[in-house]
């Protein structure tokens, strides 16, 4: 078994909808000084990546499945081996079946 993280990124979005107009308030308060933008930005830095272990929850998963069809793997290996066939021999039938 392993345990895989899954973050709700539509969670994510609406929670920075509903603080968008608080945050740039604050944005702009701060841009009077460079070292008070430099610490919002450390701020908004750390409120983004608690925002995001906040909405990800950890699941225990079986197997680990690939993003892509096995077929679709299989297809994609073959087409390595034609590549690397004609690419040792040049021969014209290598060619023709890549």
């Amino acid at each position: 078994m392993q345990i895989v993280p899954c973050t709700f990124w539509k969670r994510y979005s609406s929670i920075l909808t509903i603080l968008f107009d608080q945050l740039r308030a604050e944005k702009e308060s701060s841009m009077n000084d460079s070292i008070n933008t430099y610490n919002w930005f450390l701020s908004f830095e750390r409120f983004l990546a608690a925002l995001k272990i906040r909405v990800t929850e950890w699941k225990e998963i079986k197997r680990k499945r690939s993003s892509i069809s096995s077929s679709l793997r299989i297809l994609i290996r073959h087409k390595h081996y034609l590549q690397n066939r004609y690419r040792h021999s040049k021969y014209e039938g290598d060619r023709i079946r890549l």
